[in-house]
């Protein structure tokens, strides 16, 4: 919501809302029937746009594993779990990948 609020605030900019990461809080009882019943709501009011994915060969998908490594570099002690489990996507990785101790007694769902 932080993230949100703060673009909301950035005037003379078109906002684009982008959910990455299908599957990620399935642990937090968020599953994908959820996810899809929210995407039809917003479809029914005209506010979905679309779908798209991230090619692992991209310069996106690059970039977006470099900013990662560097966060989780300089956060050693409390690296994210959610941009971690979004990394292993795009390196390929599904199911119930560990890259943290931070998930230990938890079952993964990384969705390729």
């Amino acid at each position: 919501m932080a993230s949100l609020a703060a673009v909301a605030g950035i005037e003379d900019i078109d906002g684009l809302v982008v959910c990455l990461g299908f599957g990620i809080d399935a642990y937090h009882g968020v599953c994908h029937a959820h996810v899809l019943e929210n995407l039809a709501a917003l479809e029914r009011e005209g506010a979905y746009l679309g779908a798209l994915s991230i090619p692992s060969g991209s310069p996106e998908a690059a970039g977006y594993l470099d900013a990662v490594a560097y966060a989780q570099s300089v956060t050693p002690l409390r690296p994210s779990i959610v941009n971690g489990q979004i990394s292993a996507a795009l390196r390929g990785q599904f199911g119930d990948v560990r890259f943290t101790d931070r998930t230990s007694g938890s079952q993964l769902f990384v969705n390729p």
